[in-house]
């Protein structure tokens, strides 16, 4: 399954939003820096998230962005397939004769399509959730091996941490979520 850059924008724009208290709007700037996305683009793909009706927007001071249903609701491969359209002639190309491995490429597609299908964005909130608790395990380490933490900073895919030894050696570690 190949995803667009803008495919992965929407997701990762809909993961920020259901990491934010709920009923709150989020300003686009924000959700821009935080997840590395050109705001130009972010603008058009919140638009047509909200066409689709996934976020809802307010207007004012206050306004911003927010989920139009709850992330338990929301499954990955609705949102992929309405920023996508529809998958037919997408991905990898096939020939028209079938081959022998057509049916085993059959199964890799609809095994992929089954895992999106039940994906939710609930899930990612809670596994996000989860894995920040993982600061107090930093700062347990810094005071343990004599380490400073300088930065700790978050995003949607890993957390990173740039630890410095005594000896201003510097050390980078990056811990990735594994589910």
């Amino acid at each position: 399954m190949n995803i667009s850059v803008k495919g992965e924008y929407a997701l990762q724009a809909i993961f920020d939003l259901s990491t934010q208290r709920s009923g709150e709007p989020v300003k686009i700037a924000e959700i821009a820096r935080r997840q590395r996305i050109p705001q130009k683009f972010l603008e058009l793909i919140l638009a047509g998230l909200k066409q689709g009706g996934f976020v809802e927007s307010r207007r004012g001071a206050e306004g911003g962005y927010l989920l139009a249903r709850t992330p338990e609701s929301i499954t990955v491969g609705e949102v992929l397939r309405f920023v996508e359209g529809p998958v037919q002639n997408k991905g990898r190309q096939r020939r028209k004769v079938d081959g022998p491995f057509t049916a085993m490429w059959q199964d890799v597609d609809r095994a992929v399509a089954d895992i999106v299908d039940h994906t939710t964005f609930g899930v990612f909130t809670t596994r996000f959730r989860r894995i920040r608790g993982v600061r107090p395990m930093l700062a347990e380490l810094s005071s343990n091996t004599g380490t400073q933490i300088s930065q700790f900073r978050t995003n949607s895919v890993c957390f990173s941490c740039q630890l410095r030894r005594r000896s201003a050696k510097v050390v980078r570690s990056t811990i990735w979520e594994t589910a």
